[in-house]
């Protein structure tokens, strides 16, 4: 059985409808991550969980409970928000000792509790200090902890590491990893980070629009995205529109404006079907217009350095394609030959567009 369940959640602030019968399991001990961009519905959907948004339609199960109208405190989740939300007149012990109290916990019993959890997120020597004292990072280490300290059923978390700088996020993020692994937590997590979503969770659930559009590993999502919006989302950046066919024994698909065929390995889509090629940037050869190989003609309009390479515009009979070249610069009007790698494509049905 699912550990929490999500059945046809529908939530509306005044007349907008921000999610539309949203379905989604979260099994025990895994974290799973709401990953889109802002007014998606991944926030309200974490709100609806923890109990302080209540819903249009739709229920809320936990280990097969109905807690739809379970009060927030009673549900027993911790909550780590994206502003920490600490209070500043109370020190970092009593930060993170604040659930526990508000539960009439006995002091002992929470000192104890503390201090396991000041040890676990390597904050012990700061027990005393006041939230302003603290750097952003140990600041959201309290938030954590704090959380943590109720030993939650599910840990809920919104964009906990968007306030870091990037050094701190992706060091903050490999705690929050570890953390969760090694004591088994169940976690809800929100954010609109595509690479931190990936390297923190067990599955992804990619938003749009109060919908899920497709729920997976990582690496399914990475490189298999099943629509147009997820493939934006997780990096492709060129879509090319034709219509699969088969000439002999080869697939290709000839494209809407040009003519142009581009071969393809092979896929599950029927023949004379619309489609769309994807292409991530490293996914198109550049090569000078004088090259023998056969591709698209093109012009490039500007060139770019990402550090780790060269990013290309180039205007062609195609539309602006992307390119990515690791060493090789083609300055801007410079006549070059586009060549599709049809290793790095994917084929997506023009219904899923």
């Amino acid at each position: 059985m699912e550990f929490l369940k999500l059945q046809n959640l529908t939530a509306a602030y005044d007349q907008e409808i921000v999610l539309k019968k949203m379905n989604l399991e979260v099994k025990q001990g895994e974290l799973l991550s709401l990953l889109g961009s802002s007014g998606c519905g991944k926030t309200t959907t974490l709100r609806i969980v923890s109990g302080f948004l209540k819903q249009r339609e739709g229920s809320v199960f936990l280990e097969g409970k109905e807690i739809s109208k379970t009060h927030p405190s009673e549900r027993g989740f911790g909550y780590v928000f994206q502003n920490y939300a600490l209070f500043p007149h109370l020190n970092v012990e009593d930060n993170v000792g604040f659930g526990l109290k508000q539960r009439k916990v006995g002091r002992g019993e929470i000192n104890i509790k503390v201090a396991e959890m000041l040890e676990l997120v390597d904050l012990t020597v700061f027990a005393g200090k006041r939230p302003l004292e603290l750097s952003g990072g140990q600041r959201q280490r309290v938030a954590l902890a704090r959380a943590m300290a109720i030993s939650p059923r599910l840990l809920l978390m919104d964009e906990p590491l968007s306030n870091l700088d990037a050094a701190l996020r992706v060091k903050m993020r490999i705690e929050i990893r570890r953390i969760q692994q090694d004591h088994n937590i169940t976690a809800l997590y929100v954010t609109h980070d595509q690479e931190e979503c990936f390297s923190i969770s067990d599955r992804v659930a990619v938003m749009n629009e109060g919908l899920i559009e497709q729920l997976g590993t990582p690496e399914e999502i990475y490189s298999s995205p099943a629509t147009s919006f997820v493939a934006r989302f997780v990096g492709f950046e060129n879509f090319i529109h034709g219509t699969l066919e088969y000439s002999g024994k080869k697939l290709q698909v000839a494209t809407e404006k040009s003519g142009v065929r581009i071969q393809i390995n092979e896929c599950s889509i029927p023949e004379q079907s619309s489609v769309v090629v994807a292409l991530r940037p490293d996914g198109l050869e550049l090569r000078a217009s004088e090259s023998k190989k056969k591709g698209v003609p093109g012009k490039v309009k500007v060139a770019t350095y990402l550090g780790k390479g060269y990013r290309h515009l180039v205007d062609t009979e195609l539309g602006e394609l992307i390119a990515d070249t690791k060493d090789e610069l083609f300055t801007a009007h410079t006549n070059v030959i586009v060549i599709p790698k049809s290793d790095s494509m994917i084929l997506l049905s023009r219904n899923n567009d």
